[in-house]
């Protein structure tokens, strides 16, 4: 009995198990207590016999018996109150198993019930007051857990029969009391292996994990597994609140310093914004220079301050992409998009405003160029002049006019240009100056190009007229010449009369077949003064309207006098040979009279008349003379 109480298969028997073979042992030691006590008695009666020599091997038998008796009664009374000690080592490793694994189902519980790590300072003081309880009440339960850790260990000892003491002892192995593993002190230490309980008794004051370590390399036990579990998930809850409050700590120190950057990146912003000219337009070209080395001023700093904005803006940007559903993520990426707006649309606002007072300077340069550039056109539209009458004057002027359109083709771009900028300017800020300066110079340009316009328009409606009214002139005035012309022919010429009239009476025709072209040389004259404005011009084609009429009325008035001397000739002519035919009829007269023999008469009276006669013929001759 006693080796099968002591045997490797009563020992892993559990306590029940090991409870009801001990009874059923101690029933059967009771079943054989009678035989024990006749074998006693017999032997206490064989050696009391007298005639019985040699007693002695059957008193050791008899001493050895009882011996035998009363350590099989002690060994099993111990097996039992072994048992019972197991049992309620048993009832108090489950009792307190089941109350730290709820312990630790809580607090793991709790801490996946932890948000994640924020990205705000409030909420990481928030969370750090949070955690400190959690991170107590894990340093404080640490007592439970050594306290679970010897029953465990008491209990192991039970189960694998190195706990018997002698003496009636308890028989236990003593395990050393579990060090605490994770104070809040050593939170921020690694993470150091849990290891598994061994059996084998052990120093006082030693570590469950020094104790234990050989165990990792033997086969554990049920109970130094579950020990070992729930070792491991108080160190893992341990470590996992180390964890979150080294990185609570961390964290404060990086949002923190993410804070500082992009305060200190507000502050450089306000300071370079109060430092941004108004947006108002420069008076002059001066102010514009020093206003524009200011902004490029500001740009400078920008660029040299940028490196900050970009580490602030990276560091950030890693931290939200991490830690994208972390509480303050949101209000810390619109922090950050607030401060890289607020430098985008200051440094938008620089070059925007750069470029605009770039634009004004040109604005200014433009508007100095068209305006001189415009008085010298209009002095040359003075100087040009009345428009011409004469044709090639015209075709002339036409030129030059088309030569001026083209200087204006060549500066439409830069007025475009002129305009495009000073439009651009008044969108962003009206300023009357502007105004002024873009009416002034559209409006001459304008009244150019009106004035341009004009005078090619009269130009053109001049230029087929006074073709015309040239081309008219010299033909009248030519046939007029060669009218003339043959007038003094006729004047010089020697024929009779009779030919000199008929010539003449030509000249008259071709005179006369004049008049529709001085009419239309008229009309076309009178066309061209109602066209032209210059009173010069209207003035030299009214001259020369009166050129042409002089020139025909001299013809008409040389060849009236020529055929008025001619029609005088030819009128004195027969008149004088009326005369000559009368004379001759007189002189026949006389001569007949004179052929006569005249009878001098003796008688006064008819002698009178005789003489009167002679008389009457001198006086006739003498008048004829």
């Amino acid at each position: 009995m006693v080796e099968l109480l002591e045997s490797r298969e009563m020992l892993s028997l559990d306590a029940d198990e090991s409870a009801a073979r001990v009874d059923e042992l101690a029933r059967r030691k009771d079943a054989k207590r009678p035989e024990f006590e006749d074998i006693l008695r017999l032997g206490k009666a064989l050696i009391n016999k007298k005639d019985v020599t040699d007693t002695g091997p059957c008193k050791d038998t008899l001493r050895e018996l009882e011996e035998k008796w009363r350590e099989l009664t002690d060994f099993l009374g111990e097996r039992q109150g072994l048992n019972r000690a197991r049992k309620q080592s048993l009832n108090a490793y489950e009792a307190m198993r089941e109350e730290v694994t709820r312990w630790l189902v809580k607090m793991e519980r709790r801490i996946e019930g932890l948000e994640p790590v924020a990205l705000d300072l409030d909420i990481l003081k928030r969370q750090a007051d949070e955690l400190k309880p959690l991170l107590q009440e894990h340093s404080a339960y640490a007592k439970n857990i050594d306290k679970f850790n010897e029953i465990a260990a008491q209990y192991d000892a039970f189960l694998r029969g190195t706990g018997v003491l002698e003496n009636g002892s308890s028989r236990r192995s003593s395990v050393s009391p579990r060090k605490s593993s994770l104070t809040p002190s050593a939170l921020g230490g690694s993470r150091r292996p849990s290891s598994v309980l061994k059996g084998a008794p052990g120093t006082p004051g030693t570590s469950r994990r020094e104790s234990a370590a050989p165990a990792l390399f033997q086969d554990a036990s049920p109970v130094q597994a579950q020990l070992a579990e729930i070792n491991n998930r108080y160190d893992m809850i341990g470590i996992r609140l180390g964890d979150r409050d080294r990185e609570i700590g961390n964290r404060k120190e990086e949002i923190k310093i993410h804070l500082d950057n992009i305060r200190q990146i507000h502050n450089f912003l306000e300071k370079q914004e109060r430092a941004l000219p108004r947006d108002t337009v420069p008076a002059d070209k001066k102010d514009s220079d020093k206003m524009l080395r200011s902004i490029r001023g500001i740009l400078d700093q920008l660029y040299e301050n940028h490196p900050l904005l970009d580490e602030t803006k990276v560091g950030i940007k890693d931290v939200l992409k991490k830690n994208r559903d972390a509480p303050g993520a949101p209000e810390l990426e619109q922090a950050l998009d607030e401060v890289v707006q607020r430098w985008k649309d200051l440094q938008d606002a620089c070059k925007a405003r750069a470029n605009l007072l770039d634009e004004l300077k040109d604005f200014h340069d433009l508007h100095d160029s068209l305006s001189h550039w415009l008085n010298s056109k209009g002095r040359m539209m003075n100087v040009l002049g009345p428009i011409a009458s004469d044709p090639r004057l015209v075709q002339n002027q036409l030129g030059q006019l088309a030569v001026m359109r083209e200087d204006f083709a060549e500066k439409q771009p830069q007025k475009d240009r002129f305009n495009n900028i000073g439009d651009l300017l008044l969108q962003n800020q009206p300023d009357r100056q502007i105004e002024d300066k873009l009416d002034g110079i559209n409006r001459k340009w304008a009244d150019l190009l009106a004035q341009l316009e004009d005078r090619e328009r009269a130009l053109d409606a001049l230029s087929g007229p006074t073709r015309d009214f040239l081309a008219l002139t010299n033909k009248l005035q030519d046939n007029l010449a060669k009218v003339s012309d043959d007038l003094d022919d006729v004047a010089s010429s020697k024929a009779d009369p009779e030919q000199k009239m008929r010539t003449l009476e030509g000249i008259a025709q071709n005179l006369d077949g004049q008049r529709p072209l001085l009419s239309e040389v008229a009309t076309v004259g009178d066309r061209l003064q109602d066209i032209l404005t210059d009173p010069a011009s209207k003035a030299e084609i009214k001259a020369k309207l009166g050129q042409v009429e002089r020139q025909f009325n001299n013809c008409q008035k040389k060849l009236d006098n020529a055929l008025a001397e001619l029609e005088s000739s030819a009128r004195e002519g027969k008149l004088f040979d009326n005369a000559c035919g009368e004379i001759e009829e007189m002189l026949r007269g006389f001569e007949r009279a004179l052929s006569d023999k005249i009878d001098i008469s003796a008688d006064k009276h008819v002698l009178k008349q005789q003489v009167s006669k002679g008389i009457i013929y001198n006086f006739h001759c003498f008048t004829l003379k």
